[in-house]
């Protein structure tokens, strides 16, 4: 009995594809919208990128620090998205990912506007960010008057030197993001989280009269705050907010994506 030859990406040095995000929730909407040519920005090492890879998908990727990209094979071009464009010609893909990056960025904006500039009619953007709108986010800006996300500037204090990178100099809340998408030409479609942190259960009756005063405000503030989305599950539990944002001028409604992950 004969037995098919190994992938190559089963050979890639675990080093190289190691990460402890988890990455479900993007695959799982990557796989809804069945793209032929992928970009991931910001790529890091490639963990995401080999996972792409092995579900069937073309893909390339950038990274402020190339060299450190691990996945053989594939191409990887130097990007420094606060001093430039993303490194591919206009309307270049079906899809693209982002994860964790656009917090690191001096300008958000110009980032959703190169989203929308390499991606094809019809094509969706998925992205994570820091959720600086979950329920620990909140109270511990409450009590301390500054969120968990924020908590390296006070190491960064200081000139910055050209192409460095950044800390976590923009978290941007679930409200800001669609309004971002809606500016630029990409509006959201989905909304998701990443994983529920272990003893975010713990904060279930607050949550219950959170989402007890949104059922009680006006039908305009809840409209004009985005009070249904800020205060959704995925929002309100999850570490990260995953969103797809779709190069669409007749989009559907944002569907909420329930955190998919158990409790820790």
């Amino acid at each position: 009995m004969t037995h098919p030859a190994p992938s190559p990406l089963s050979r890639v040095p675990a080093p190289c594809v190691h990460s402890l995000y988890p990455y479900d929730q993007v695959l799982a909407l990557v796989d809804e919208c069945r793209p032929r040519d992928v970009l991931d920005v910001g790529a890091g090492r490639g963990a995401l990128v080999l996972s792409l890879l092995r579900r069937g998908y073309r893909v390339r990727a950038c990274d402020l620090a190339p060299e450190q990209f691990g996945v053989p094979g594939v191409e990887v071009l130097k990007a420094d998205l606060n001093r430039g464009q993303i490194p591919f010609p206009d309307g270049s893909f079906d899809l693209l990912t982002c994860c964790q990056v656009m917090e690191h960025l001096e300008n958000p904006h110009e980032l959703v506007r190169e989203f929308w500039r390499v991606l094809r009619p019809g094509g969706s953007a998925i992205l994570t960010v820091p959720n600086v709108l979950n329920i620990d986010a909140r109270l511990r800006a409450f009590f301390t008057g500054v969120s968990s996300f924020h908590r390296d500037l006070g190491d960064r204090l200081g000139r910055v030197k050209p192409g460095e990178g950044l800390g976590h100099v923009n978290p941007i809340p679930v409200q800001e993001l669609l309004w971002l998408g809606q500016a630029y030409g990409l509006p959201v479609t989905a909304v998701a989280a990443d994983w529920i942190p272990r003893g975010a259960r713990l904060y279930a009756p607050l949550v219950a009269v959170i989402r007890l005063f949104t059922l009680v405000s006006s039908a305009r503030s809840r409209s004009r705050y985005l009070m249904d989305v800020a205060n959704s599950q995925p929002v309100l539990f999850g570490r990260r907010v995953v969103l797809r944002m779709t190069k669409s001028d007749h989009p559907p409604r944002p569907r909420i994506v329930p955190a998919r992950r158990s409790w820790g």
